[in-house]
């Protein structure tokens, strides 16, 4: 019966740097083996645009599981940036769209406003522009809906750079 194995050599050495002999490990390989097919068929299904293949871990145990759970976690972690890239991608594209047909800019920041709060599922969206008489940003424009109470702070709110917590999140 053949069993794959994973050899390892060293070489020792004597003082002058010579080679004395050699110390070789034999690993059995066979979960190696299985875990470079499982890696080879997820890179194949993500060249083929199906980036939700995983390896199969039910098919591992030891270090071959942790390689394989550590593999499947960055798999993940990659593809939901991936994915968000993409959506927000997405909503940039529809934005510019549903802009590209208003007359005034208070029609296109409103609509700008209703398409991001429909992309990202958003209840409001508000746009404030900077008064250049105090340098105060102020709410002009809303989309969405908030308490009333809410909407009142926001309407009358003014916001001067690094005042407030509103102020030291603009430049």
């Amino acid at each position: 019966k053949e069993v794959p194995v994973l050899v390892a050599a060293n070489p020792l050495f004597n003082e002058m740097g010579h080679v004395i002999g050699v110390v070789e490990l034999i690993f059995p390989a066979a979960g190696d083996l299985g875990l470079f097919r499982e890696i080879d068929k997820v890179a194949e299904a993500a060249r083929q645009g199906r980036i939700e293949v995983r390896v199969e871990q039910e098919l591992f145990h030891g270090r071959h599981l942790k390689r394989a759970e550590a593999l499947n976690d960055m798999l993940t972690a990659m593809t939901e940036r991936a994915t968000e890239a993409s959506a927000n991608t997405k909503a940039v594209a529809q934005v510019m769209t549903s802009v590209a047909d208003t007359d005034t800019v208070d029609e296109a920041v409103q609509q700008a406003l209703k398409t991001v709060r429909t992309a990202f599922n958003w209840e409001y969206g508000s746009y404030w522009l900077l008064d250049p008489q105090d340098k105060a940003m102020r709410c002009t424009v809303e989309s969405g809906s908030l308490p009333a109470e809410l909407r009142q702070i926001f309407l009358g709110l003014r916001v001067k750079e690094g005042e407030g917590m509103l102020g030291k999140a603009w430049k």
